[in-house]
């Protein structure tokens, strides 16, 4: 036994230094109309199809943009490349192909002579060492020749991937041979192995992992951060929202015409006023605020080390990298998860502040704590939209603990402590919303509108939404696509959504093997329904009372987010379904007594190990540095 243990380590090990070292991936470096879509096919045998392809969609404008796209280990005959679904010009600089030990380049007249232009582009033209054409079809297409293809050109093998695969196997079989009793010994005592007190050594371990793509990734490279940036900067001098049209805060205007500074949310503020501690201690701005990030990362692993209660809530952290990537570089989904995730730590445990309010005989006694709830939940509900679902979640929980009340005037002692929680968390969304109408009037959403239609980039002009000169993806509604569009196999917001929520780096361009997003698909959906049928069976009626009310919550922010991509923007990115891991993490938590801790544990664990593997070999390994 100990010996089949070693070799069933060895073999993990070596199946994952294998697909670091040998497997194959095209790189494109493109500069194109922004937003907008590319995607790659390949034929290996049966003709170019949808199954046999990847598409990754590009929001930002960050010049040129690396485009990765892993390739199959089957054999390919032809490769065809679809430059969007965005008039204007597209120019390619250079063509990358990874595999096992070799890297094959194109660049200039080579990469000019390889590519031919099947559909709807002009014929192609080399500027400078770039090959550029012009999109004049809602269709374009790439041929790629069979030099790329079939592996043909000036081959170069990078000496760091040998010395490294040496160095990997020797240090494989050594920890695994020397640790094979350690191992055997874990599997035996599986009750002490998969606890929750081990929630806190793989946050630990994800902290340093964000850490690393923190100081690594080049700026800009993520979504949004340049504008996140120049937001945070603004606050670090300033205390107060700028007015619409500002000039202070001319650097912070997006494509779209708008300022992040010019909503309620109070993300940036204290990213600003964080980041200048941050900044006494590295030269490197970017650096600063990103620590930011990774502090708030920390805090929760510190939080997690406080108490049982805390580490079930934390549980919900092993679930996905992309809640790791959130917190490497500057964006405002960060705060939010971590106040987020603090707010269900207050739902769950039976000594947590709100608790022992709500636990109190009279409204009046332990009132700060409450207060002091109701101001983390306020602040929550400034983050941004979505993220006004944890105050809905807080509200359900008072509802739901109303309903199973034991009598009457416990029950109205329930009514008005939550008001008094409730009431604080609204005083402080009214006085965001009354500052931001002292600032710049009751017309505001009229200035806003006139500020884009003056800045924005052709096409993202709201006097251009529901025409043919909109860009692809805006305002669908306005232009009379049906809602079913979302769903449809050249958009299939549900595939895009479902990655960008466990695992899709830089520019929403570096996506993880399509095995990845298989096999955490079926871990999510054998550890949901576990948990489902358990609560549903085993559980009392306010059991499942919390489940149905957590379903309809987990619903409505999926449902905003689509409504979201078919009115504004087109726009599947799974950090907007971010709220959701409060309510998942309150479900865990309070039904804990019914779960089988080796079972919930041991699923995360399994999703945990997926996580590692997509952050590392993708997200480390391919992000801009």
């Amino acid at each position: 036994m100990r010996v089949l243990v070693g070799i069933g380590v060895v073999a993990l090990m070596t199946a994952l230094g294998v697909h670091l070292l040998f497997a194959p991936c095209l790189r494109i470096r493109v500069q194109g109309p922004v937003p907008n879509i590319y995607q790659l096919y390949y034929d290996t045998g049966g003709g170019y199809s949808e199954t046999e392809s990847q598409q990754l969609n590009v929001a930002q404008d960050s010049g040129s943009i690396n485009l990765t796209f892993a390739l199959p280990w089957s054999s390919i005959r032809n490769i065809r490349f679809d430059p969007g679904i965005a008039l204007g010009q597209v120019a390619l600089s250079r063509i990358v192909l990874e595999s096992g030990f070799s890297r094959y380049e194109w660049t200039g007249l080579a990469l000019h002579d390889e590519m031919t232009a099947l559909q709807d582009l002009d014929p192609l033209q080399l500027q400078k060492g770039i090959v550029v054409a012009q999109v004049k079809g809602p269709d374009p297409q790439f041929g790629l020749g069979l030099n790329i293809v079939h592996h043909r050109a000036a081959r170069v093998v990078p000496r760091w991937r040998a010395i490294l695969s040496g160095v990997m196997w020797l240090v494989v079989a050594v920890l695994a041979w020397t640790l094979r009793e350690q191992v055997y010994r874990a599997l035996l005592r599986a009750q002490g192995v998969l606890h929750y007190n081990t929630v806190s050594y793989a946050l630990l371990f994800a902290t340093a992992l964000v850490l690393s793509m923190a100081v690594v990734a080049k700026p800009n490279v993520s979504p949004d951060e340049n504008c996140h940036l120049a937001c945070a900067r603004f606050y670090s001098s300033y205390w107060l929202p700028p007015a619409i049209g500002d000039p202070r805060s001319v650097d912070t205007i997006s494509g779209y015409g708008s300022s992040k500074l010019d909503n309620l949310s109070i993300s940036h503020f204290f990213l600003g006023k964080a980041s200048v501690l941050f900044h006494r201690f590295t030269a490197d701005t970017v650096l600063g605020t990103r620590l930011v990030n990774v502090a708030l990362l920390f805090a929760l692993w510190m939080v997690a080390l406080l108490g049982l209660t805390a580490r079930r809530v934390m549980l919900v952290l092993m679930l996905s990298p992309q809640i790791w990537y959130v917190f490497s570089y500057a964006n405002d989904d960060a705060f939010g998860v971590f106040l987020g995730l603090l707010v269900s730590c207050q739902l769950v445990g039976p000594g947590s502040a709100l608790n022992r309010y709500l636990a109190s005989e009279h409204i009046h006694s332990k009132i700060g704590l409450g207060i002091a709830v109701g101001v983390l939940v306020g602040i929550e509900s400034l983050v941004k939209d979505n993220y006004l679902l944890v105050p809905l979640l807080v509200g359900f929980y008072f509802a739901w603990s109303m309903w199973f009340a034991e009598d009457r005037p416990r029950r109205i002692r329930l009514f008005w402590k939550a008001s008094v929680v409730l009431g604080v968390a609204i005083l402080i969304l009214v006085s965001r919303a009354a500052c931001n109408i002292s600032i710049n009037g009751w017309d505001h959403a009229e200035k806003r509108q006139a500020q884009a239609e003056r800045l924005a980039n052709d096409g993202c002009k709201p006097s251009q939404y529901g025409t043919d000169r909109a860009v692809a993806g805006i305002a669908m509604r306005s232009r009379g696509e049906h809602y079913s569009a979302l769903f449809l196999d050249s958009r299939n917001w549900i595939s895009l959504s479902f990655k960008s929520f466990t695992g899709l780096y830089g520019n929403m361009n570096l996506p993880s093997p399509k095995l990845y997003y298989a096999l955490i698909l079926a871990v999510y959906l054998a550890l949901g329904l576990y948990v489902t049928r358990t609560i549903w069976r085993n559980g009392h009626a306010r059991d499942r009372m919390l489940l149905v009310g957590a379903a309809g919550l987990c619903l409505l922010i999926v449902g905003l987010s689509t409504y979201s991509s078919w009115v504004n923007d087109f726009q599947p990115q799974g950090r907007y379904l971010f709220p959701l891991l409060p309510v998942l993490a309150t479900v865990l938590g309070r039904t804990e007594r019914l779960l089988n801790q080796r079972v919930v544990v041991g699923g995360c664990w399994l999703a945990f190990i997926l996580s590692s593997y997509s952050f590392v070999l993708t997200g480390l390994l391919c992000i801009p540095k």
